[in-house]
């Protein structure tokens, strides 16, 4: 497989990995190998299992607004004018923008979102001045990983010329400590792996230059700003467990082996066992 990159290709058409005959390997598909089971994997792929539709929730709709507003690409946006979805019309004005692909949003959130956007992208200029160089937001890749396993990434913004890749996520709470643990438990060290194999590969002239940053912003006020980039401990855990996946997924697609949970003997954790001794200790 050549590699490719796609500039203009749709989320739907991305995701829905339209025309592809071989499965197409992905940072979602190793995280939920990982932490699900590589059966749910299998169950989720457009080209195996199929059953990879699921319904947008608050948090995602919020995202991919932010993500239109400051990147400029992404799916249009359907302002509504209600005060919530709770009515008839609302609902089926949200749910019609949904079935065109389109982000719903309430006209006096959207309203909020442009009031603060001046004040956000001000904020990133200062810690983050790198996110107004020239760039492409949204761009594709196809390649392929030694041992022949075919790999997709969608970049929300990327810079050939600058060596650099950004990667913007929206957040509750942008804090380093929640932000250290959200990396963990949504599995960014992952990401940071493949889509830096995928620059490498698809930009071999760069290999070994690129650098990764994620920008972690909360979606309520104050709307602060994290600029974070992983450390090399982040990093090789991130290839350690790219590399776990690729090779369940190589398995299963060579000998269509997609287990699930399985069988296994439950430790208690630490903390658990530290509480229980304090209680005996308190009779």
């Amino acid at each position: 497989m050549e590699s490719k990159i796609i500039k203009g290709l749709s989320e739907e058409k991305y995701h829905s990995q339209e025309g592809e005959k071989t499965p197409l390997f992905s940072y979602s598909t190793a995280k939920t190998i990982l932490q699900k089971s590589p059966y749910h994997a299998y169950l989720q792929h457009p080209l195996l299992g199929g059953q990879g539709d699921f319904k947008s929730s608050k948090a995602m709709d919020t995202g991919n607004l932010l993500h239109k507003l400051l990147l400029g690409e992404g799916a249009d946006i359907e302002v509504i004018d209600a005060d919530n979805f709770r009515g008839k019309d609302a609902r089926e004005q949200r749910d019609n923008a949904y079935e065109v692909g389109k982000i719903p949003v309430l006209k006096k959130e959207y309203d909020e979102y442009l009031k603060v956007l001046d004040v956000i992208k001000e904020e990133i200029r200062k810690i983050c001045p790198e996110f107004f160089l020239p760039h492409e937001s949204e761009l594709s890749v196809k390649w392929e990983m030694p041992g022949g396993i075919k790999v997709q990434s969608r970049f929300d913004w990327i810079s050939p010329e600058s060596a650099l890749m950004i990667d913007l996520k929206t957040t509750t709470d942008a804090s380093p400590e929640k932000v250290q643990r959200k990396i963990i438990d949504m599995g960014y060290d992952m990401q940071d792996s493949l889509y830096t194999q995928s620059a490498n590969t698809v930009w071999p002239e760069l290999a070994g230059r690129w650098k990764f940053l994620f920008i972690f912003l909360e979606v309520a006020p104050p709307y602060s700003v994290s600029v974070v980039e992983l450390d090399s401990s982040f990093k090789w855990m991130g290839e350690q467990k790219i590399n776990r996946a690729a090779e369940k997924w190589l398995d299963g697609l060579n000998n269509e082996n997609w287990p699930g949970y399985g069988r296994f003997m439950l430790e208690a954790p630490q903390w658990a066992v530290k509480k229980e001794m304090e209680k005996q200790e308190e009779i």
